[in-house]
């Protein structure tokens, strides 16, 4: 049957299959290992979201949806040389060869760039030839290509030479005719399969799919429709109804556990019952993905703005796609958001869309608020006594009022407190921990683990479950490690199995947890929050070992004395808590306040995080004001040479979580930072967006640029003090390559920790005007270029302006007048001034074009 078959075994055909094997195999594996090195693959969903994000509204996006959820499943294990080569062309900081991304390069050139061209040559052209056999001189030829090119990204990679051995291997090994036949189909499967998703994904784009997005969260929403059996319309709630069928996009603000999220629900399906699709998206962009002209659609996005705090990536998103909003395709279609209160007051969306009352549900506003009958209806909801409460803790109860009964009715524990666990439930709950630690250790140490690990566990997490490569390895080391030192604290062997912690987890389902297929979450956020105080109380290292670097910019706090703020007795010890809960309760704000001689151990954790690219959340912390912690940090930075401050500060860098603002910080910096307008401006000065031919943008971006727009005059006098000791200038502050051919070299001593007595005060006000643009103000070369703002030379002048740049050059001008600006916009006079020291005072009067 073989011989009559499409692929009838020749010695020319297993020449090919060969090929074929050699390609899907060393190639893709050798692409995936540089990739590996170029990016963290739990990096990479948030960079292409980036990438695409950036990309015009009129042009067809590189990948499909198909694909799209491949790379943000995070396994590059799963990735083909199509996305393996879009990745590391649009995503790495792999500088394109000689020839440019996309064609041939030159026999010569040798760079990682130009052999990862030819490897996506070699597939496409044997991947779309229609004769499937080699000949041995073309097929040795070929061999000795690939290896050639394998070797060169193996040396690259500095690793041994596996992927050239291999070759080696398939080159010569036994090959029978089904391996033969499996791999000719595999490579030519492949680009059908492609052109299949292709196909489907334009399908998708011309709505041709009937309610494809439907079909897609069909499970979520049978869950919703599931959790709507126990939703109550509330007094004021045919006027919530009433102002969404009336506005485009609605926000539901309010308390966590105030009901924002099933309201948005059930509103959502109460219009899926006239003729709407529900489409739960994530992100606001994604709303232009799945939008429909033919059908009228209502959109849901949960926490629009960040859960811990302020997360400004999407405050700035959301201001990008304010017209999707504002301007639906089609005018039926409505977007339900949900914003917890504490956020939404943040003043930095003053000027957000979001923020028009029109647009607006607070749920804790007086009509809104739940009155007596509100809560009374809802405790019989939950099969509760509607006396459960007094008319006096009716109207002192928790704004958390549709939570707590959803818990009090799961969890027969919680009748102890009768009615003051619905006047204080953050401590009443975090008793429960305290008997849950002593009690039930493995439901306690599942709770933790569950928070440690992102607010995500499975049984196959808990196994370590893996296929030995090293791309996951390091990954699941790590949970190795931290599963080991949780379990530790918690008093747990750490030969328990792993089923056991799944039962506990089963066991609180519905109380502390749900389950959606395999994997468990928190039941609320609040308890993802009150986890982590309970247990980061306790032991902080861990938390600030293991914490995400969000939550640390946003829940840990330095204080000065050593009675904690809002601190708890762990111990329960006093038998009448349950009295004492209500007045103490405002104090509890779940964030874990550390005494002033733990700022080594936080500094530490801020250094790694800058090590990961979380500038916005290490430089836009709050707590890094602290002198403890700042002196800590900078103590910290003593521990590494200049060059690897360089390397980390100073050096451009790939945008992996740079685009991301993930901070809250308690107040602004002045009034400089209130106006979201500037805020916006400094985020564009602070990613040095740069249009390198039109549309495609390009950025240099560097760590030190947020060390000035946050004010943190001290760290940037220390990197300049370091600076000029090892290269005797501070010219790698003005480096970057947009002028790193024009920068000059200069061998002037400076001493940038000299106090400047004679600065003027009124030069900054000029320079903050200026920085606002659009004042009128021109580049003017012919001046004297030692003249501060273009002024005739003055004896209050200052006189320590730095003048090792001897002339006009542009290039290095655009940069120094960009830090200058961010200077400006942090407010702190004390940054404006170190900076003036070193600039050309043709900065001052430069006028950008933009």
């Amino acid at each position: 049957i073989m011989a009559n078959s499409k692929y009838a075994s020749t010695r020319e055909t297993t020449n090919f299959a060969r090929v074929a094997r050699i390609i899907l195999g060393p190639c893709t594996d050798v692409l995936c290992a540089v990739l590996t090195n170029e990016i963290c693959p739990s990096s990479l969903s948030q960079k292409v979201k980036t990438h695409l994000s950036m990309l015009p509204k009129w042009k067809k996006p590189p990948i499909t949806k198909e694909q799209e959820k491949v790379i943000h499943n995070g396994n590059y294990l799963d990735f083909d040389i199509t996305l393996l080569y879009f990745s590391l062309r649009n995503i790495s900081s792999i500088q394109p060869h000689s020839k440019q991304w996309g064609n041939e390069p030159i026999p010569s050139d040798r760079s990682v760039s130009a052999n990862i061209e030819r490897i996506r040559l070699i597939r496409n052209e044997y991947g779309h030839c229609t004769d499937i056999s080699i000949s041995d001189t073309d097929f040795n030829k070929k061999v000795l290509d690939i290896s050639s090119i394998i070797q060169d990204l193996e040396k690259h990679l500095g690793t041994s030479t596996v992927y050239q051995d291999a070759v080696v291997k398939i080159g010569n090994c036994c090959m029978d005719i089904e391996q033969e036949s499996k791999y000719i189909k595999e490579l030519l499967d492949l680009n059908k399969q492609i052109k299949d998703i292709s196909e489907k994904a334009t399908l998708i784009e011309n709505r041709c799919v009937p309610d494809n997005v439907t079909v897609l969260y069909k499970r979520d929403i049978l869950r919703w429709e599931e959790d709507d059996k126990v939703f109550l319309e509330t007094h004021n709630f045919p006027e919530m109804l009433n102002q969404v069928r009336n506005q485009p996009y609605v926000t539901f603000v309010g308390a966590p556990g105030s009901g924002k999220t099933a309201t948005a629900r059930h509103i959502a399906l109460k219009l899926q019952k006239e003729g709407y699709e529900i489409c739960p998206v994530k992100e606001i962009n994604k709303i232009e993905n799945y939008c429909n002209r033919n059908i009228p659609q209502v959109f849901v996005i949960d926490d629009v703005l960040g859960i811990f705090g302020l997360n400004e990536h999407e405050l700035h998103m959301m201001n990008k796609y304010r017209e999707i909003l504002r301007d639906p395709i089609n005018p039926e279609t409505k977007t339900l958001m949900t914003c917890r209160e504490a956020v939404f007051k943040n003043e930095k969306i003053s000027e957000c869309i979001l923020e028009k009352p029109e647009n607006v549900v607070n749920l804790q506003s007086r009509q809104n608020s739940l009155n007596d009958d509100d809560k009374k209806n809802l405790l019989q909801t939950y099969t509760l006594d509607r006396d459960l409460l007094s008319s006096t803790n009716l109207a002192s109860s928790s704004r958390m009022f549709p939570f707590l009964c959803k818990l009090y009715s799961n969890k027969k524990e919680l009748e102890f407190y009768g009615p003051t666990f619905f006047l204080s439930p953050v401590p009443c709950i975090i008793k429960e921990m305290n008997s849950l630690k002593i009690h039930n250790k493995h439901q306690y140490a599942s709770l933790v683990l569950l928070m440690v690990n992102g607010n995500i566990l499975s049984e196959n997490i808990l196994n370590n479950e893996n296929d030995g490569t090293n791309k996951i390895q390091k990954r699941h080391n790590l949970f190795v490690e931290m599963k080991r030192n949780i379990l530790r604290k918690c008093k747990v062997s750490s030969t328990t199995e792993s089923f056991e912690f799944i039962d506990a987890l089963l066991q609180m389902e519905g109380t502390y947890t749900k389950k959606n297929d395999n994997e468990f979450t928190f039941i609320h956020d609040s308890m993802f929050e009150i986890i982590a105080y309970h247990f980061g109380h306790q032991f902080p290292e861990l938390i600030l070992k293991y914490a995400s670097s969000d939550y640390i910019a946003n829940n840990i706090k330095i204080v000065q004395n050593t009675i904690q703020k809002g601190k708890i007795e762990m111990e329960g010890k006093n038998d009448k808590f349950g009295e004492q809960i209500h007045e103490n309760e405002p104090i509890i704000d779940l964030c874990i306040h550390l005494h002033e001689s733990k700022s080594q151990m936080l500094a530490e954790r801020l250094f790694k995080d800058v090590q990961d690219g979380e500038f916005y959340a290490v430089f836009g912390n709050e707590a890094l004001k602290s002198q403890s912690l700042l002196q800590s940090f900078i103590a910290v930075l003593e521990k590494h040479s200049y060059y690897n401050l360089h390397s980390l500060l100073l050096t451009e860098l790939e945008d992996s979580k740079l685009c991301k603002w993930n901070n809250e910080p308690n107040k602004a910096a002045t009034e400089n930072m209130k106006s979201f307008c500037l805020k916006h401006e400094a985020h564009y000065r602070v990613m040095n967006h740069r249009f390198n031919g039109f549309p495609k943008l390009t950025k240099s971006v560097r760590g030190i640029a947020w060390i000035i727009l946050f004010g943190h005059h001290q760290i940037l006098q220390y990197i300049l003090s370091q600076m000029i000791r090892e290269i005797g200038n501070v010219d790698d502050l003005f480096v970057n390559s947009f002028n790193k051919h024009f920068q000059p070299c200069s061998n002037k001593k400076q001493d940038v920790t000299e106090k400047m007595s004679s600065f003027n005060h009124s030069t900054v006000g000029e320079i903050l005007k200026i920085s606002t643009f659009g004042e009128g103000y021109k580049t003017d070369i012919d001046k004297d270029k030692y003249t501060v703002a273009g002024a005739d030379s003055e004896p209050n002048v200052d006189t320590h302006v730095d003048t090792s740049v001897d002339k006009y050059c542009e290039p290095v001008i655009i940069e120094q007048c960009r830090l200058l600006c961010l200077g400006c916009y942090s407010g702190d006079l004390n940054t404006v001034q170190i900076l003036l020291q070193h600039v050309n005072a043709d900065t001052l009067n430069y006028k950008c074009d933009d």
